[in-house]
């Protein structure tokens, strides 16, 4: 979803004028302090972006896998095995990823509003078997 939503290209469009205006507005006689914190504020930005991609791939995804004809569910499943799995729980804050449990809440939320009728779809397993599981084993 990140490709066809063209997010690398525009993150680094996004981090270049970041940078160009960083350079600017900072000179050799900037503080040393303050060129740190200019830095730590573009990480953040950079940050914030990051996770409102992942959003949209997941709700830009959700809609291909009902379009494909799958239910999305599985998506609010593996969200679920992520936040089994996970040992310690960065501030989400600083992360690159939304939180799963937000993951899990605004993908339901979709599929309540949005999707009608996924019990008709397939689940997949089958499929994700004959093309993924039988070919490891050969």
């Amino acid at each position: 979803m990140h490709i066809v939503a063209r997010d690398t290209s525009n993150m680094m469009s996004k981090q270049i004028g970041i940078n160009l205006l960083l350079s600017v507005v900072t000179s050799e006689k900037t503080p040393q302090g303050l060129l740190t914190a200019a830095d730590l504020a573009r990480q953040i930005m950079s940050l914030e972006y990051s996770r409102e991609d992942e959003r949209t791939a997941d709700l830009a995804g959700m809609d291909y896998m009902v379009s494909a004809g799958y239910n999305p569910y599985g998506m609010v499943e593996t969200m679920q095995m992520l936040q089994d799995r996970q040992q310690s729980r960065p501030v989400e804050f600083l992360s690159t990823h939304p939180a799963p449990e937000n993951r899990i809440t605004y993908l339901t939320e979709k599929m309540q509003t949005r999707c009608y009728g996924l019990e008709a779809l397939k689940v997949g397993s089958e499929d994700y078997r004959r093309a993924v599981l039988e070919r490891l084993s050969d």
